[in-house]
């Protein structure tokens, strides 16, 4: 979670040639990101914090709830182009890599959005 007021304090920092990033995933994966526009004070999306972003290319992401259905509340699921696991540890490949029977393989990331 990137704050409003430390992307302030690094477009402070910063040459007017640079940019601020924000990017969002987890430990395994960067999915999602933001650039943080320059005039941060004059630019509302009403949180304490900039935005995870929207998603690269080759990323679908939802939400589901605790019943596998997409809502506005849930854990955050990537899919899309994915891993086909965690190199010698399958107990964890099932726990994270579940198949969704009508949204294919989803990555669960564990974070609730």
């Amino acid at each position: 979670r990137l704050s409003n007021a430390a992307a302030t304090r690094l477009l402070e920092q910063t040459s007017a040639g640079c940019a601020v990033w924000n990017f969002y995933g987890s430990t395994e994966t960067e999915n999602l990101f933001f650039k943080v526009p320059r005039d941060l004070g004059s630019w509302r999306w009403g949180g304490t914090a900039v935005p995870a972003g929207c998603p690269q290319p080759h990323v679908r992401v939802f939400i589901l709830d605790h019943g596998q259905h997409q809502s506005s509340e849930g854990e955050i699921c990537f899919g899309g182009v994915m891993t086909h696991g965690y190199h010698r540890q399958p107990g964890l490949t099932r726990e994270r890599l579940v198949d969704h029977p009508s949204l294919g393989q989803l990555y669960r990331t564990g974070d609730l959005g």
